[in-house]
């Protein structure tokens, strides 16, 4: 999981609506809702793929070192 993500679930799990009288949800319940409601979509597979693909190469261009010339 990517710290941007991590932290909207952090977020979640720590808002008010996550508290007495409503259920506690821990992370993995919550990351298993968010499974569950992405696969609903009719393009889930290719949608979260796409979205890893770019995840990834922000990722990369984040933490490329300067080429040396």
């Amino acid at each position: 999981m990517w710290r941007q993500q991590y932290d909207l679930l952090l977020a979640v799990q720590r808002s008010p609506a996550n508290r007495h009288p409503h259920p506690k949800f821990q992370l993995d319940q919550l990351t298993t809702a968010c499974v569950a409601l992405c696969r609903q979509l009719e393009r889930a597979d290719t949608l979260v793929l796409q979205q890893a693909r770019l995840n990834m190469a922000d990722r990369s261009a984040r933490w490329r070192l300067p080429r040396a010339d």
